[in-house]
């Protein structure tokens, strides 16, 4: 994985510029609200406002307002795709490897994705929304049925839903949909199994029952849930 890790990066890192459509206006916006209230920039008061940070789309913004502080813009856009490079194909080991590590070659087939239709397009904010996904599924995939320490696994997935919300919309819904997907058909399996108890086990023994685990993802996904209410009535 490494190895194609550094082979990713490399055409990236041998041009100037990396060609992107809306690359360069994220960074220009990102520039924008860097300096807008630094003396000598008058011009951008007159034209633009800092707009609510609640926003599915905030998470390049930020990353490139931090970046531009310390490398020139054009490095910095290089930098977020080298993210975005490196975390699609981990974040896709990440998912897969819940119940087995050789499960992780399937990572493999992301790289040749890094580079696609709609990276050239410059949309990364629902770059990186592919990268949370994996994510989120992959942390719930592993500590879904898991006894110990229900709040602090349940702390650490509804920081990743927050972080996915603020990548894209698309992201949290998507990611949402698929855990309730996978919920949905845990427990009518096990509404099947205790209906014809000779088929299987309900649970594992020391795993937490599927609708134990509903619960628990409802209360995860609260936060990121209450974001996106409140984006899409505009109240904040």
């Amino acid at each position: 994985m490494g190895l194609f890790s550094l082979a990713t990066l490399y055409p990236l890192w041998i041009i100037d510029y990396f060609p992107s459509v809306d690359g360069p206006a994220h960074v220009a916006l990102a520039h924008i609200w860097r300096n807008l209230e630094s003396p000598g920039f008058d011009l951008y008061r007159e034209f633009y406002t800092a707009s609510s940070l609640n926003n599915p789309n905030m998470l390049i913004y930020v990353l490139l307002y931090g970046l531009i502080s310390f490398v020139p813009p054009f490095i910095a856009e290089k930098l977020v795709v080298s993210i975005f490079a490196v975390g699609l194909p981990w974040s896709v080991w990440y998912m897969t490897t819940y119940r087995n590590q050789l499960h992780g070659v399937v990572a493999l087939l992301s790289f040749p994705l890094v580079y696609n239709y709609i990276t050239f397009f410059g949309f990364y904010n629902f770059l990186f929304g592919t990268i949370f996904f994996c994510l989120v599924l992959g942390y719930w995939l592993r500590y879904r049925a898991v006894p110990d320490r229900p709040i602090f696994h349940g702390f650490n997935l509804s920081l990743l839903l927050v972080l996915a919300y603020f990548t894209h919309i698309s992201s949290i819904v998507f990611t949402v949909m698929s855990i309730c997907l996978l919920l949905a058909v845990e427990i009518i399996r096990n509404l099947f199994r205790a209906k014809y108890p000779g088929s299987a086990e309900v649970t594992t023994s020391g795993d937490l029952p599927a609708l134990t685990q509903a619960r628990n993802f409802i209360a995860a996904a609260l936060p990121a849930s209450l974001l996106s209410l409140l984006f899409i009535l505009r109240i904040v």
